[in-house]
């Protein structure tokens, strides 16, 4: 299952830095994955003697690791394959990103300002876009696809993991207390229907109360970044390897993990160096801790080379944070989110952590980490540093599994015996851990249109004449070019197109936007100048408009400027026409 995991990490880096290279996904693609089969090839051959590399000994998989694995998975796919949730339908969105790579733009590039790339860890768009073309699917049809084998593969390899820390016959408690583990949030106490509290609506004053794994999920940078930090994780607390194979691999994964979810990148950094150095074994702790410096150093080096989260542009603010004490404004508050959030699986980690065995100081430290974070650090464009909730609680199913694993029957001659009243205590416990992940996903499974308001049910579709103003569209517009669509229809351009259109969403400050450049679109769009070289200069070429009242003014404008000979129509399909403004200014 590493191989899996690890295979993920090798394809992504390959294909992104090939892209990055073409600047180009399309070329970048068979490319990147040409030169990853070559070198996986030849390092079978050539390198595995030099490297000592040795094929991995003693039993194999559990055949309950599949079968659990294909019944989990069974259970996400109605939530998975039936609603857009979370992040995919932005303007800016995972939809819309996968979409204008496939479109020859790459790095991408924001999709309401074109003119600067995106600072994101965007590695689940690069694979949904490649999932897509290899597979000829539709964009939302190979987020689905991709989201469904991540999660399969994130259960296996949690699996592995239980398998190490908690013997082969209680791996299973892992898997699903890392992938369903959960606070209390359906126990909210502000009013709103109960289906509010169980989709991650549930508000503590001003704050929301952190959701479940589960829910996050579903915001696909947790998709890939799960299991390419369980693949990390795994690697680091291999003792088997040799010490040069080890480094290698971790500064692949890591790589990849930057390209995957910030938060896990930013904590494992840290947490890695501190194990490293408190681990005892033969070697000189000096060399050791000299070694792993070397390892993590050149993984951040290569992180920043990549782009990502670590993306500059001058178009782009600096991220802010500030300290604070407490999460919350009132010490109160701040005790209540924290006993939402975490729920039992706070004790259970103290209890796991002073029962487990071996590297239970690294989980510590990614717990002890998460909750200094989350209660003391503010992130000023949005709530994102919750996201670092979200890894306490991962970290925590690790300890709190090791807690509750004794209390299970082992299939070992020389395991204790355990009574059926404990086993069915802590099953009680692991079913109270998992009942707002559980919720969660049943709850959308069970869903109808009347829990729009929770969740979005569905990308716009573009009609006939729409869809081929895209596809013109796609093959005409720069990197830069801003395509106007009147609203709902510029959905449509965006998550199926990949095309920039001017509308402005709250995610826009959280990405790096001055209220300036913001407040400057916002005004374009209210006052509609006769001018076109104002709509120009905010990086406007083109202009779909149709025959509707919504498209009256916009009609009268373009119409006087073709007469002027300031702009002409380019392209016209059915009620659409497009009009072109021209090259914009440099």
């Amino acid at each position: 299952m590493l191989a899996v995991g690890l295979t993920v990490s090798v394809a992504l880096l390959a294909v992104h830095i090939t892209s990055l290279a073409f600047g180009d996904l399309r070329r970048g693609l068979p490319f990147g994955l040409l030169i990853a089969a070559v070198a996986g090839a030849a390092t079978a051959v050539f390198a595995r003697p030099i490297l000592a590399m040795r094929p991995i000994s003693g039993r194999g998989p559990s055949p309950w690791m599949y079968i659990s694995g294909f019944a989990a998975t069974l259970l996400m796919f109605p939530t998975t394959w039936n609603h857009h949730i979370h992040d995919e339908l932005f303007t800016t969105g995972h939809m819309s990103i996968a979409a204008q790579m496939q479109n020859g733009i790459y790095p991408p590039r924001h999709l309401s300002f074109p003119d600067t790339p995106l600072r994101y860890h965007h590695g689940f768009d690069t694979l949904a876009a490649s999932v897509s073309a290899l597979l000829h699917l539709p964009i939302d049809r190979a987020i689905d696809v991709l989201t469904l084998f991540l999660f399969a593969l994130s259960w296996c390899l949690f699996w592995v993991l239980g398998e190490r820390f908690l013997g082969r016959s209680r791996a299973w408690l892992l898997p699903l207390l890392g992938l369903f583990c959960g606070g209390m949030p359906i126990v909210c106490d502000n009013d709103l229907p109960f289906l509010g509290h169980v989709l991650d609506a549930c508000n503590l004053g001003k704050f929301y109360v952190n959701p479940s794994v589960s829910s996050y999920f579903f915001q696909h940078p947790w998709s890939l970044g799960i299991p390419v930090g369980l693949s990390a994780l795994i690697v680091f607390t291999s003792r088997r390897t040799t010490q040069l194979v080890r480094a290698m691999v971790l500064v692949l994964s890591l790589a990849a993990l930057s390209l995957s979810q910030i938060t896990l990148f930013a904590a494992f950094l840290p947490s890695f160096l501190v194990v490293e150095f408190l681990t005892d074994t033969d070697e000189s702790r000096v060399r050791r801790t000299a070694r792993m410096v070397l390892t993590l150093g050149v993984a951040l080096l290569f992180a920043r080379l990549i782009g990502g989260f670590f993306t500059r542009s001058p178009g782009l603010i600096p991220m802010a944070f500030s300290l604070r004490v407490g999460f919350a404004d009132t010490l109160r508050d701040t005790l209540l989110w924290n006993l939402q959030t975490f729920s039992i699986l706070l004790p259970l980690a103290v209890l796991g952590f002073a029962s487990m065995k071996r590297d239970r100081i690294l989980f510590g430290l990614l717990v002890m980490g998460s909750l200094v974070v989350v209660n003391s650090v503010r992130y000023a464009g949005s709530n994102d540093i919750n996201k670092f909730a979200t890894l306490g609680l991962i970290a925590m199913s690790v300890l709190g599994a090791a807690a509750l694993a004794p209390w299970f029957p082992a299939r070992s001659e020389s395991a204790t015996r355990v009574s059926p009243w404990m086993t069915a205590v802590a099953l009680g416990l692991a079913a109270l851990i998992c009942t707002s992940g559980f919720a969660y996903v049943g709850a959308i499974a069970a869903s109808s249109t009347s829990m729009s308001l929770y969740i979005r049910l569905s990308p716009v579709q573009p009609n006939a004449d729409d869809a081929a103003a895209i596809v013109w569209l796609r093959n005409h517009v720069g990197p830069s070019d801003v395509v106007y669509r009147a609203s709902p229809q510029a959905w449509s351009y965006s998550q199926w197109g990949g095309l920039p259109t001017p509308w402005v969403q709250w995610p826009v400050r959280a990405l790096g936007f001055s209220d300036e450049k913001i407040g400057r679109r916002i005004d374009l769009l209210e006052q509609k100048p006769s001018d076109p070289e104002l709509w120009k200069r905010d990086g406007i070429r083109y202009l779909a408009l149709d025959e509707s009242f919504l498209d009256i003014e916009m009609r009268r404008l373009t119409d006087s400027w073709v007469n002027l000979g300031k702009a002409k129509i380019a392209y016209k399909t059915g009620h659409v026409r497009i009009v072109d403004l021209g090259p914009l200014p440099p």
